[in-house]
């Protein structure tokens, strides 16, 4: 499971298409004429990838109402892939087919934590003291809008933190009590 603010549509047109889906960086993507539409969870190695490619344009989940209209029809076999538009119930349907790929399973189960965890919630930012800070954040990416750290002891085993979450301070206790210090 991931953050859903961390899966991104990226479009990129022109004469590119047909180079993108070699580079193996999508998880779904739909290619209309010279349009390539693509699914993925963003990081700096895909951006390094597609910027010595050259220009693309990447949108949020809560951005998609920016992409052109002419695209619509491949938007929405994506947002159908990660079961954006859909109910809880459905997703929960959907995961429970016995042939359901992987990837797929990922971005259904992203979606529906999303929606019965966070959705209509506000984001918050809180300042935490945390043990193994990589271990924490890989932990509970999904929870994690953005982090920024202040300062780390020598051994980088003790970090202090800056986290924005849609949990409240109660539920950051209570949750990341393992990783917490104090």
């Amino acid at each position: 499971m991931v953050n859903i603010n961390k899966i991104r549509i990226f479009h990129i047109n022109f004469m590119r298409t047909h180079e993108v889906p070699q580079l193996d960086l999508f998880d779904k993507y739909v290619i209309d004429g010279f349009d390539f539409i693509g699914l993925a969870i963003d990081s700096a190695r895909l951006r390094v990838e597609l910027e010595m490619g050259g220009a693309y344009t990447s949108y949020g989940l809560n951005e998609l109402y920016l992409i052109d209209n002419d695209l619509d029809k491949s938007v929405s076999v994506i947002k159908e892939y990660i079961g954006l538009d859909y109910s809880v119930d459905d997703i929960l349907d959907d995961i429970l087919d016995e042939d359901l790929d992987k990837d797929r399973c990922f971005y259904l189960e992203s979606v529906l934590y999303f929606k019965t965890n966070q959705f209509g919630k506000s984001i918050k930012q809180h300042t935490l003291m945390v043990m193994n800070y990589d271990d924490f954040y890989n932990r509970y990416s999904e929870d994690i809008v953005s982090s920024h750290i202040i300062s780390n002891n020598e051994d980088f085993s003790e970090s202090c933190i800056k986290i924005k979450t849609y949990l409240t301070k109660e539920e950051v206790k209570n949750k990341f009590a393992g990783y917490l210090i104090n």
